[in-house]
């Protein structure tokens, strides 16, 4: 089970590190861009941003097409609050909506819905994109990048601990009934850390801290640092594995 209250508070405590240690999730937010703004579509008038964080992908998609409209949704309303002064300059009409985005009254009347390093946290997501399929207006669309199966993998099997993580294919069996899709795509990467520290610093830095599993003490920590060396050191350090997701999808 996930515990979304300690979710928000390890997001919100990570928020003035978050910017400089999530360079895999800041590479995914600039590829999802890529994907919603090449071709030449008109710019969506209104667009609701789920699990907005510190801002990343909503500065990047803001400088590029911003929008009349943009609600900006996160678990932690001060994450909400500091995303909304990213970007305020550039939106005529933004609009703050905290709270969890599985359970949240979303907008109707949505030209593109848009998430990046967030739903993997979701306990529920054909539920949620049911519930997008019913907020987009027709021809609307849903773009995402989500973390997939093999994120931190390293850390996992050593651990037990970390999210249960979708397969594209079971991604796309529960998005499909709701919603077209148009792109598909699964993309791998590797940061390497000097140790095993700094690997949990990076994590406690970008809020993955709140993954569920059993705590690490003292002993287990040690343990931890011989068996990662052992297992996954290389000449490049100890690698962290990534794997993003990325799906644009049309409500016909």
């Amino acid at each position: 089970m996930i515990d979304k209250k300690k979710v928000a508070r390890c997001f919100a405590e990570s928020a003035e590190s978050y910017d400089q240690q999530a360079l895999v999730q800041r590479d995914a937010a600039h590829h999802l861009v890529r994907l919603v703004t090449e071709g030449g579509r008109p710019f969506p008038a209104r667009v609701l941003e789920i699990g907005c964080g510190t801002g990343i992908l909503t500065e990047q998609y803001t400088s590029v097409c911003p929008p009349e409209t943009l609600y900006l949704n996160d678990l932690s309303e001060a994450l909400c609050q500091k995303a909304s002064r990213r970007v305020s300059p550039a939106v005529a009409h933004l609009i703050p909506l905290p709270g969890d985005g599985e359970r949240l009254v979303l907008p109707k009347n949505i030209d593109l819905c848009i998430s990046s390093s967030c739903l993997q946290w979701f306990t529920d997501l054909e539920g949620f994109f049911r519930r997008i399929g019913e907020c987009l207006l027709p021809g609307g669309r849903l773009a995402i990048a989500l973390c997939g199966q093999g994120t931190m993998a390293e850390v996992r099997e050593l651990t037990g601990r970390g999210l249960d993580y979708c397969s594209p294919v079971k991604l796309a069996d529960m998005l499909s009934p709701h919603l077209r899709i148009d792109h598909l795509e699964e993309r791998q990467s590797k940061l390497f850390f000097p140790s095993v520290w700094a690997i949990l610093r990076h994590i406690r830095q970008t809020g993955v801290g709140a993954a569920p599993g059993p705590q690490l003490t003292v002993g287990t920590l040690r343990q931890f640092e011989r068996d990662y060396r052992d297992r996954y050191g290389c000449k490049r350090g100890l690698p962290v594995t990534y794997s993003n997701i990325f799906v644009v999808a049309t409500r016909v």
